[in-house]
């Protein structure tokens, strides 16, 4: 209810105000026109929606290969799951990055397949060290050595 009435205001203000509209309307217009840019070829459909068919189903794997660390054995429909409904939570909260908030719903997801709490809350930390945490620094030492190679 709440977003609705901030969407109608919004749409409101953006059509009332002279000067609202003529710095929002173009943007619009190319955002729309980006976006259908992208709808009507077929390969950049492919591309947009397998690319993150995709990467769900490599976090997905990656979290499979975390619990199979810990001795928990999940099936793919169930990691696809716990990782899909994590990702959800922890972007609603308006929280940088998910942290903490990407744990805690992987670990409540985990709870609700059946591992016990320290266990989910174990694989939930490695999961997110292995994923989200360590690979700056690895992207940062790579971009340093391509820099001094000429490369970028």
């Amino acid at each position: 209810m709440a977003i609705g009435l901030a969407l109608v205001v919004t749409a409101i203000v953006v059509l009332a105000v002279p000067k609202v509209r003529m710095k929002v309307l173009p943007e619009v217009r190319d955002a729309l026109r980006g976006l259908w840019a992208v709808a009507k070829i077929r390969r950049k459909r492919v591309e947009v929606f397998g690319g993150s068919l995709a990467a769900e189903l490599l976090y997905a794997i990656a979290l499979g290969a975390t619990c199979l660390a810990y001795g928990i054995h999940l099936n793919i429909a169930q990691l696809v799951f716990v990782n899909t409904s994590a990702s959800v939570l922890s972007s609603i909260v308006p929280v940088p990055g998910g942290i903490g908030a990407a744990e805690a719903a992987l670990s409540a997801g985990l709870i609700a397949m059946g591992v016990d709490e320290p266990t989910a809350l174990a694989i939930a930390v490695t999961q997110r060290l292995c994923t989200f945490y360590l690979p700056p620094i690895w992207g940062y030492a790579s971009l340093r050595w391509l820099a001094r190679k000429g490369y970028v």
